[in-house]
C-alpha cells in the first residue's frame, strides 16, 4: 500500500474515534436535550398564542354575530312596521272606496227602479192609447168603407207625378292642390 492509503485510513480511524468521542461525550447528549427542550417549548408556546388567539377570534367573531343579529332584528323589526302601517293604510282607503261605492249602488238601484216604474207606466199608457188608435182606426174603416159604397160616382183625387230632371251639367271643378 501506499503511504498516502495508508495516511488516509488513519485519519479515518482517528475521525471515527473522535466521533465515537463524541457520542460518548455528555456534551451531545446535552445539546440533544437542548434542542428537543428547544423544540418543546417552542411547540408549547406556539400552541398558548394559537389558542390565544383562536379563542380570542371566536369571542370576537361571537360578539360580532350578535351584533349583527340585533342589527338585523330592529331592521326587519322596523320593516315589519312599515308594512302593517302600509297595509292598514290601504284598507282604509279601500273600505272608503267601497263605501262610496255602496252609496252609488244603492242611488243607482234607486234610479233603476224609479226608471223601472216609470217605463212601466209608460208601456201601460202607451198600450192604452195604442189600443184606442187601434179602436178609433178600425171604427173609421168601417165608416169609410160604409160612405164609399155610397158614393161611388165621386172619382179620387190623384197627384201629379212629378217628373224626374235630366241629368245637369256640372262645370267641372280643377282638382285641389297638393301640399
Amino acid at each position: 500500500m501506499d503511504f498516502k492509503v495508508q495516511d488516509f485510513i488513519k485519519q479515518l480511524k482517528n475521525v471515527g474515534k473522535e466521533i465515537e468521542e463524541i457520542v460518548k461525550n455528555d456534551e451531545l447528549k446535552k445539546v440533544q436535550k437542548q434542542v428537543k427542550n428547544f423544540v418543546s417549548t417552542a411547540e408549547k408556546d406556539f400552541k398558548k398564542l394559537v389558542d390565544k388567539d383562536l379563542h380570542g377570534l371566536v369571542n370576537k367573531f361571537e360578539k360580532e354575530k350578535k351584533r349583527i343579529e340585533k342589527v338585523v332584528d330592529k331592521t326587519v323589526q322596523k320593516e315589519v312596521k312599515k308594512a302593517k302601517k302600509f297595509v292598514d293604510e290601504q284598507m282604509k282607503e279601500l273600505s272608503k272606496l267601497q263605501s262610496q261605492v255602496e252609496k252609488y249602488v244603492k242611488v243607482s238601484k234607486k234610479a233603476a227602479k224609479k226608471t223601472a216604474k216609470k217605463a212601466t207606466t209608460v208601456k201601460k199608457a202607451t198600450k192604452k192609447k195604442a189600443a184606442k188608435k187601434v179602436a178609433k182606426k178600425s171604427t173609421k174603416k168601417k165608416v169609410t168603407k160604409k160612405t164609399t159604397k155610397k158614393a161611388t160616382a165621386v172619382p179620387k183625387k190623384t197627384q201629379p207625378k212629378k217628373r224626374v230632371l235630366a241629368n245637369k251639367t256640372q262645370a267641372s271643378k280643377a282638382p285641389a292642390k297638393k301640399k
